[in-house]
This record gives structure tokens, C-alpha cells and sequence, in this order.
């Protein structure tokens, strides 16, 4: 269950990534355009003065998505930490019930010597009545 949380916490931070990857590609091509337009004169002033708000809040933007990105990595950390101590507890108990089954199994084998010891003596005596 944790494992499956730790990837869709991966999941999601990819995806947050990639929300970031993309501002950063708008706000390239925004000063691309810009520069365009500049180049061929083709630049209206009402543009040119929007320009810097529109830069800003695509950036707050960014700036929000980074902020939601080092939230997920800090629940990612947590969520690593609980599943390093889950896969230490299963460890733990697959070596206890490996030392119990081995434990088991020569219970087994020593009630079957045992078994084996008490009919070799119940035969001996038949045989021979000198032992009982």
C-alpha cells in the first residue's frame, strides 16, 4: 500500500514538473514573440506596455507550481521514510517466520527420530525378549 503511494506521489510530482517545464517554455516564447515583433516593427505600444504583467504573473504562476512542487517532494520524503521502515518490518518478520519454520522442521525430524528409535527398540525386543 505505501509503495503504491510512494508512486503516485512520484506520479505527481512528474507531473508538477512538467507544469513547471511548461511556464518555463511559455515565458521563453513570450520573449521570443516579443523579440519578433520588435524586429519586424510589428509591436503595438498597448502590447509592449502589457507585456512586463503578463511576464509577472506567468511567473507567479511558476513561482506557485514550485512552491507545490517542494510540498510533494517533503510528503515524497515522508512517505520514502514510512516505506523504508515498512520493508525493514517485513524483513524482520519473513527472517522470524524462516528461524520458526526451521525451528518447526527440526521439531519434525526429531519427533521422527524418535519415532523411528521406538520402533527399532519395539522390534528388538520381539526379537530378542532378553531386552525388555
Amino acid at each position: 500500500m505505501i509503495q503504491q503511494q510512494v508512486a503516485e506521489a512520484e506520479h505527481q510530482k512528474l507531473l508538477i514538473q512538467k507544469r513547471i517545464q511548461a511556464f518555463d517554455d511559455v515565458i521563453a516564447q513570450a520573449f521570443s514573440d516579443q523579440q519578433q515583433q520588435m524586429a519586424s516593427g510589428s509591436l503595438n505600444p498597448l502590447q509592449l506596455q502589457q507585456f512586463p504583467n503578463y511576464i509577472w504573473s506567468l511567473k507567479q504562476s511558476r513561482f506557485q507550481e514550485t512552491q507545490i512542487l517542494q510540498g510533494q517532494e517533503q510528503k515524497l520524503t515522508q512517505l520514502r521514510g514510512l516505506l523504508q521502515q515498512a520493508l525493514i518490518k517485513k524483513k524482520s518478520l519473513d527472517t522470524l517466520r524462516e528461524k520458526d519454520f526451521v525451528r518447526y522442521q527440526k521439531s519434525i525430524e526429531k519427533a521422527e527420530e524418535e519415532f523411528l528409535a521406538e520402533i527399532a527398540l519395539t522390534r528388538a525386543c520381539r526379537k530378542n525378549p532378553a531386552f525388555s
